[in-house]
């Protein structure tokens, strides 16, 4: 059996893990932010419709569904693809957010990709050149 510097402080591999609590909140808004920009995307393509007066260009109006637990999307085309351009908004935010929260709480003294000072540099020994005495005449 060898010497294991981490396990003599106490720490295990699990450490290096997220906490399940936080794994189970990323598996919630992967399920949950397309559904959600889903059902706005449809409401907002209904809403300018109907109160805007806003028509939807002939190739994206071509499909209509019956999702059962929701109901009857009109135009699901244009829903679909606006529900994408609303998930990669509100992925941005949560992106720039996270961001934002890493660089508050992370070490101030170093930058984005640096790693830790005397961590993963090497040492060079230095060479003395050696200079030729010039010749005399």
């Amino acid at each position: 059996m060898t010497y294991d510097p981490d396990l003599a402080r106490g720490r295990r591999e699990r450490d290096a893990e997220p906490h399940p609590f936080w794994r189970g909140v990323g598996i919630a808004m992967m399920i949950l932010i397309p559904i959600i920009s889903f059902i706005v995307s449809d409401l907002f393509i209904q809403w300018m419709k109907f109160e805007k007066g806003f028509r939807i260009p002939d190739p994206l109006a071509k499909w209509d569904w019956d999702i059962p637990g929701y109901g009857y999307v009109n135009d699901a085309l244009a829903v679909v693809l606006f529900s994408l351009i609303v998930m990669m908004i509100v992925f941005a935010i949560l992106t720039i957010i996270n961001a934002i929260a890493y660089r508050a709480t992370s070490n101030k003294n170093l930058m984005v990709f640096e790693s830790e000072p005397g961590r993963y540099k090497r040492k060079r020994k230095l060479v003395k050149p050696t200079y030729e005495k010039p010749k005399r005449k």
